[in-house]
């Protein structure tokens, strides 16, 4: 149902769950009536999980606190400025997930593998990175 990030240790919801999506609505009932019956329970959601909560929008700042790693690399990217920039990265918008052993491409926005990143559209394909795995990934979990 969850996996935990090496990093951060956050819990956050798998992307390839088995899992009836009751038993997240049942996990939330749960963690309500603990919340409401002032238990503590250590189950250690993210920020980005409340921020979800109250209908906010999760940022950059958001995905670094629960996948630190990939983040960083976010920000690398934002950070390169050279005019060599789309040869240099070589990446189009567009994810690779593994499932289960096969590996398969993944379109981040519509077109995803046809439109390459450059640095005029480099901020684009950030938020579009975030919002997959952050919100697009967990839609029926969520």
């Amino acid at each position: 149902m969850f996996t935990v990030d090496p990093e951060s240790r956050f819990i956050w919801f798998s992307e390839f769950s088995f899992e009836h999506n009751g038993n997240y609505h049942l996990i939330g009932v749960l963690c309500g009536l603990a919340i409401y019956n002032s238990t503590i329970v250590d189950i250690n959601f993210p920020p980005a999980l409340y921020k979800k909560l109250l209908k906010k929008p999760v940022t950059l700042n958001d995905f670094a606190k629960l996948h630190p790693v990939q983040a960083n690399t976010l920000r690398q990217l934002l950070a390169y400025n050279e005019p060599d920039f789309e040869e240099t990265m070589s990446l189009t918008f567009s994810v690779m997930r593994d499932f289960f052993g096969e590996v398969e491409e993944i379109d981040i926005v519509e077109n995803g593998r046809e439109k390459s990143v450059t640095l005029e559209n480099r901020q684009e394909y950030v938020k579009a990175y975030v919002d997959y795995y952050m919100n697009k990934v967990i839609e029926a979990q969520y």
